[in-house]
């Protein structure tokens, strides 16, 4: 299995490389801390699984990089992450494609479940969604 992250901040890579350790022993954790890193990274890796994509990164928007890997790559599902809790933001993301949403603040338990879920073709949508009819 392999997964791409994606994150301007050096010790989020490093800290979602050890969470996703415990999805199994065989993953590969690729990084990228720009969008342009991670284009370069998904093209010469033609066989990843999934991707996970911040939000917020300093060279483009994490919605502008969603509509980009959905043009380069359709079936790769992207999971994306944030700080923010904002419902807004989280419906418009999966509006967009993605194939889920985590918040920054997610135990590192629920993470893995969202990835799961998403490697098994399914979408994660997360609590703060439950329940309303608006998404």
């Amino acid at each position: 299995m392999k997964i791409l992250v994606i994150d301007d901040h050096a010790l989020v890579r490093e800290g979602l490389h050890q969470v996703l350790k415990g999805l199994d022993e065989d993953v590969t954790v690729l990084q990228a801390g720009t969008c342009a890193q991670a284009f370069d990274q998904a093209a010469d890796h033609p066989d990843l699984d999934l991707v996970l994509l911040d939000y917020h990164l300093p060279d483009m928007t994490g919605l502008a990089a969603l509509d980009i890997f959905g043009q380069r790559h359709p079936e790769l599902p992207i999971v994306m992450l944030s700080g923010s809790a904002n419902t807004q933001i989280m419906r418009q993301v999966l509006q967009n494609g993605a194939s889920g949403f985590v918040t920054k603040s997610t135990l590192s338990d629920e993470l893995l479940h969202a990835v799961r879920l998403v490697l098994n073709g399914d979408v994660y949508s997360p609590r703060e969604l439950e329940g309303r009819s608006d998404f």
